[in-house]
């Protein structure tokens, strides 16, 4: 800093003097980078409100999202098939859930096994009732009473074959009317919400008619069938003979077959 040289004339000499104090200076105020880019201030907020938001957004998206990484590993595939076909009515295990041999997996619908059972039991009883016939259409030549009692139990016999034959028959129409008739409730549901069309819906309910009407001529047959077998003459002493009344042993048979009927069995 230049310094003022001050020279004073003092009785005939010259008097030098330094003035050490420093000039005053104007001081230059220095502004903050805000104050000189107002802008910037609002760039700056902006900025910041875009990337808290952003980053609030990922956390919530985030935080409800599960990812996974993908990769690899070893396991064995076994596939499984059931030994007869059908409608899959229930699944008894969930997805990674081990199971063991024997472990009930699926289950199928039986209704229609079901009826494949009771008419193979109806063709199994028309076949021991031809052998019985068959046994006693043996020439019977002791007696003339005998002979009667072979012709009248042979008739006893096709007679309880019809009564077998026509109630197998209207067991197997009912299955396939409950069956008809399940199907059309499903197809009422599905037709309300518009997933099948009119068509498929007409012939539904048209199958569920046909099947209660075989049901109706099913149960026809069996009165006819049952009345004309109470006409036939059964002296007491062909029960004795025959081991026992046919027509209980006729209800043992409905009784097994409801036993099949059951959901519950098998």
């Amino acid at each position: 800093m230049p310094e003022l040289d001050l020279k004073h004339e003092v009785d005939g000499f010259v008097e030098e003097r330094v003035d050490d104090t420093p000039l005053e200076q104007p001081v230059l105020e220095k502004k903050s980078f805000f104050a000189q880019h107002p802008r910037a201030k609002w760039i700056v907020l902006a900025i910041a409100a875009v990337l808290l938001i952003a980053g609030i957004s990922a956390w919530m998206y985030y935080h409800v999202r599960e990812s996974t990484d993908d990769a690899q590993i070893e396991g064995y595939v076994v596939p499984i098939a059931p030994r007869v076909g059908g409608t899959v009515v229930g699944v008894a295990v969930n997805d990674n859930q081990p199971v063991k041999s024997g472990t009930v997996m699926v289950q199928l619908d039986q209704r229609d096994y079901l009826v494949s059972l009771q008419k193979a039991e109806g063709d199994l009883a028309d076949a021991q009732a031809n052998a019985q016939a068959a046994r006693t259409g043996v020439p019977i030549t002791s007696t003339t009473y005998s002979s009667q009692l072979s012709i009248a139990q042979a008739n006893l016999m096709a007679a309880q074959r019809e009564v077998e034959s026509a109630e197998a028959n209207l067991r197997q129409a009912t299955a396939n009317y409950n069956k008809a008739a399940d199907d059309l409730k499903r197809y009422q549901q599905l037709i309300a919400r518009d997933e099948i069309s009119q068509q498929q819906y007409d012939a539904a309910a048209t199958g569920e008619k046909a099947a209660r009407a075989g049901v109706d001529a099913a149960r026809a047959a069996v009165a006819h069938r049952a009345g004309a077998g109470d006409g036939l003459a059964r002296p007491r002493r062909l029960r004795r003979r025959t081991g026992g009344d046919p027509c209980r042993c006729r209800r043992a048979g409905e009784a097994q077959c409801g036993l099949h009927d059951d959901p519950r069995a098998g």
